[in-house]
């Protein structure tokens, strides 16, 4: 799973989160019924992903609106702004407004996770925004300057990583789409997530998608981390990405991002199996994952399980069971 699942809409079992916000924003509801409403919500995506086959969960994003919001709210230093188009996607997100010295000076996504591991009976990570990407689709009124913005982002999500490895994290992925669009920041990026790691061990995976990252591959593919993920879903450039991956000394595992998690279409088996036999010959004794290339939260519930079951299904046929 690579990160968003639906939320729920209402009817049985399945709180309607959109309803509930807007009547605890008008003091028509306490808090903490909001906040069940969202434990409810995770446990219940947590659940659907692992019935659905997933060896690796996330806790669904559930109380995320969009990729930066959450994260943007509980920063120091940061406010929420008007809507934007994500990357010039049809996809919209709340733009955070630089207003001072970024800052983390309480948990970010914390509670969530430690919530998350006890609803999960399976590999539990947790995603958080890239610094580069985030400090790119912000407004800046405070540093004037990218790479000091950058950062002081990555410091405060440092702090946040040290603090979910105490809690018993041991994958953090970090979301760079920003990649896609601009190859000229992946010096920026690679600089950012050494600052990330710090003096933490936990696995650190980064992911892309959207855009075209072939311009960038090379250079992605040496950055400092565990893993790659990729977005394999753009037939258009997946050979010449496939192609220059073969051509590699690839030394880490690489995430195939081969399910759209923005469509309801199944993807074909035999496609995706010999996609998954050229990645695994190509990168040698390192491992593939294979998942969505995106999160799934544009989905109904109903659709991303049937969309996962049928990913898990494919990668059990492939592996022989």
């Amino acid at each position: 799973m690579t990160g968003s699942y639906p939320k729920g809409t209402g009817g049985r079992n399945s709180p309607d989160l959109k309803t509930l916000r807007l009547r605890w924003e008008r003091g028509e509801i306490q808090e903490d019924v909001l906040l069940g409403a969202y434990q409810q919500a995770t446990r219940q995506a947590i659940r659907e992903q692992e019935e659905a086959g997933t060896d690796i969960v996330t806790d669904g994003l559930i109380r995320w609106e969009d990729p930066l919001a959450l994260i943007a709210a509980r920063l120091e230093g940061m406010e929420l702004g008007k809507l934007q188009s994500f990357l010039g996607s049809p996809f919209f997100y709340r733009q955070p407004v630089v207003v001072g010295r970024i800052r983390r000076e309480r948990p970010l996504v914390l509670q969530e996770f430690v919530f998350a591991m006890g609803a999960a009976t399976r590999e539990l990570k947790q995603v958080i925004p890239g610094p580069v990407t985030m400090a790119y689709l912000s407004e800046d009124r405070h540093y004037g300057n990218l790479e000091r913005m950058v950062y002081d982002l990555s410091e405060a999500l440092s702090s946040e990583i040290l603090a979910l490895e105490a809690a018993g994290a041991a994958q953090i992925q970090v979301d760079e789409p920003v990649l896609g669009f601009e190859p000229g920041l992946t010096e920026l990026v690679r600089e950012s997530l050494k600052v990330l790691q710090g003096e933490s061990s936990v696995r650190m995976a980064l992911h892309t998608y959207f855009g075209d990252i072939f311009p960038a591959l090379t250079q992605v593919a040496s950055m400092p981390v565990d893993a790659v993920g990729l977005d394999m879903t753009q037939t258009g450039t997946r050979a010449e990405i496939l192609k220059a991956i073969e051509m590699m000394d690839w030394d880490k595992d690489l995430a195939l991002g081969c399910v759209n998690g923005c469509s309801t279409e199944l993807e074909d088996p035999d496609t995706l199996k010999a996609l998954w036999d050229r990645a695994q010959k190509a990168v040698g004794e390192n491992e593939i994952y294979v998942g969505p290339q995106c999160g799934m939260g544009t989905l109904t519930r109903a659709q991303a399980w049937k969309k996962l079951n049928h990913l898990s299904t494919a990668v059990l046929d492939w592996r022989g069971f």
